[in-house]
């Protein structure tokens, strides 16, 4: 679906251009020079056409980029379950001497006062995705199945850096030396999975088999670890323990980003001297889920102008021939004391019927071509009828506002002089 939206962007934005180029290369030079095809109903016709096409295009994109930013705002402004603000993410890549030196990692970065906690992972950066296996599960009577869901693995201060709310129980905690081989936390969506009851229910479970049976000690409240195309799935959080990290993250208070990074790049070679430092801002890497999206957003916004300018250069034109062909109407007209704004009246009514037609076309379109791209995500806006009043009212105004420049010219005209030839 994504590839289809982008595709008709780049073919509407090119269509209004080509479209009326390859119309108007079909006409004989001949019958161009002689007017023959701008005085009969045809080449009408052809005029009219052109600017329904030019101007439903434009609706079309116009529609297109109403709905992308109302959906990336709503995107923006949907709660994730988690802060990620104020959240500085390193990459590990797998160097085991990381995992080795961060007790004395922790207290070199510890010293700094805008850092307030770290946290390590091994597969738990909850951006991008988890890693996912099956599991046993005991249901609320007693019986077990095996489950699918997601999991990672987390130290004890992970729900204080990413602001993780506990709903059941509690979290891992060095008070509790058991918790490291006999615990786990799932979140809501694995209680509502499981079939129990409610999060306190939940409490007490057991997930696992054999030697590596663990009860569930704690519920957290839902988070998105993935962009919200998708939906929360089923997750277990399991205590990182003895495992090398394959992340970490630090929450810190970054109004002095650059003294904080500076600090931070410091204390990373004093400890790991010989391995890269790969951070990133967490709120970054929460938006580089919306790629694909922020792209299809720029490229409507670069096209509907130009889809706009050649359709309201299609209907000067279109104006031009249509009031130079009553010149001599609206001279009878201002005789017999027409008012100008009667006049601008009578002939920008033909153009406001154009743009009407465009917005019935070009609705359609919009709705259908939209609501699939929304399907992409598991959250989600719905196409609202605004959205067709906002597009079609802009492009009504700038459409009289360049129909009435020539319809302005010629009700300004003197009577005596058009009736002159007479």
């Amino acid at each position: 679906v994504a590839v289809g939206t982008l595709a008709a962007a780049l073919f509407l934005g090119v269509m209004t251009g080509l479209l009326p180029a390859s119309i108007i290369s079909a006409f004989h030079p001949l019958k161009v020079i002689k007017g023959a095809v701008s005085r009969g109903r045809s080449g009408q016709l052809v005029r009219r056409s052109l600017v329904v096409v030019q101007f439903a295009a434009s609706i079309t994109l116009l529609m297109a980029i109403i709905t992308v930013q109302r959906q990336m705002r709503h995107v923006a402004n949907k709660d994730l379950g988690m802060d990620v603000d104020e959240v500085l993410h390193i990459n590990v890549r797998g160097v085991d001497s990381v995992g080795e030196n961060r007790d004395r990692l922790t207290n070199e970065l510890m010293q700094h006062p805008a850092i307030q906690a770290i946290s390590f992972q091994s597969r738990g950066y909850p951006v991008n995705g988890l890693s996912n296996g099956m599991v046993m599960v005991e249901k609320d009577d007693g019986s077990r199945v095996s489950s699918s869901l997601y999991h990672m693995w987390v130290d004890e201060v992970f729900a204080e850096v990413f602001g993780v709310e506990m709903i059941a129980g509690r979290f891992y905690s060095k008070d509790f030396p058991a918790d490291s081989t006999r615990s786990v936390i799932v979140n809501e969506s694995a209680v509502r999975s499981f079939g129990w009851s409610s999060p306190e229910d939940a409490l007490g479970k057991e997930m696992g088999e054999g030697e590596d049976v663990r009860q569930v000690i704690g519920v957290v409240r839902d988070f998105h670890f993935e962009g919200l195309q998708k939906g929360v799935e089923p997750v277990r959080i399991l205590p990182l323990h003895d495992q090398h990290p394959g992340s970490l993250a630090i929450r810190a208070d970054l109004r002095n980003p650059i003294e904080v990074l500076t600090f931070l790049e410091a204390s990373w070679k004093a400890v790991n001297p010989t391995v890269a430092l790969d951070v990133t801002f967490m709120s970054d890497d929460v938006r580089q889920q919306y790629q694909a999206e922020l792209m299809f957003r720029s490229l409507f916004m670069l096209f509907s102008p130009i889809s706009l300018i050649i359709a309201c250069l299609g209907l000067f034109g279109l104006a031009s021939a249509s009031t130079n062909q009553r010149v001599k109407e609206v001279g009878i007209r201002k005789v017999l004391g027409a008012s100008r704004l009667s006049l601008l009246q009578l002939l920008s009514r033909e153009f406001v019927l154009l743009v009407l037609v465009s917005l019935i076309f070009a609705t359609p379109v919009a709705w259908w071509s939209m609501e699939h791209w929304l399907d992409n995500f598991q959250y989600r806006i719905s196409f609202e009828w605004y959205f067709v009043v906002a597009a079609g009212g802009l492009t009504l105004l700038i459409a009289l506002l360049t129909a009435s420049s020539k319809a302005l010219g010629v009700s300004n005209s003197n009577p005596s002089e058009v009736l002159r030839s007479e």
